[in-house]
């Protein structure tokens, strides 16, 4: 595959869309799994898809941006308590912008049940649940879609590094011995003298 020029704006544009891909890809994937509980619980097809769409794209938007404060190293790597922070305010705000947008498309008045104030805190206290599975699902997923790319992409190329430090990390704090790095050979034993028998 032709990388392109270094200082090709498109080329940068494409690395950047590969990084944040799979934050977006596991967003929307939440968006349309809410849509379907919802089909399967009596909603119309309609209905469903509305859900899919209001919420999916949202949290798509906003799996996006967690890569992206990944990159920037602003979002650790596999730990619960950032992604919680993260989650905390842009998941209760993605389900009330789809209430709304639910209600308007559908022609019906805005009815939020417990109002405004205890929906919100509602879905914040959900939104931890969905922040540990985001994390579970993220660092399965996300991986293997840089390992793809990392070839000619920088970007992609250091956070697989940082996955690496960080698995290696986990090991150590085990007592464990640390696996190798993606591409690199493991350390032969030494070979001790056998002695002879007499």
């Amino acid at each position: 595959m032709d990388a392109g020029r270094p200082g090709d704006p498109s080329n940068a544009t494409r690395r950047a869309a590969e990084v944040v891909l799979p934050g977006f890809v596991i967003g929307l994937g939440a968006g349309m799994l809410i849509g379907l509980l919802g089909l399967a619980g009596g909603m119309s097809a309609g209905q469903s898809l509305a859900v899919t769409l209001m919420l999916g794209v949202p949290l798509a938007l906003c799996g996006a941006l967690y890569d992206v404060l990944l990159v920037a190293g602003r979002m650790g790597i596999g730990t619960i308590a950032p992604a919680a922070a993260f989650w905390l305010p842009l998941f209760p705000l993605a389900r009330l912008l789809n209430e709304v947008l639910t209600d308007a498309v559908a022609g019906d008045p805005l009815t939020i049940r417990d109002g405004v104030a205890g929906f919100l805190l509602y879905q914040a206290l959900l939104s931890v649940g969905f922040a540990i599975g985001w994390v579970f699902l993220h660092d399965q997923a996300a991986p293997l879609w840089w390992l793809r790319v990392r070839a000619h992409n920088p970007v992609a190329a250091g956070l697989i590094e940082r996955y690496a430090e960080r698995a290696e990390s986990v090991e150590r704090s085990k007592g464990g011995r640390a696996r190798p790095r993606p591409g690199r050979s493991r350390p032969q034993k030494e070979k001790t003298p056998q002695k002879k028998k007499t």
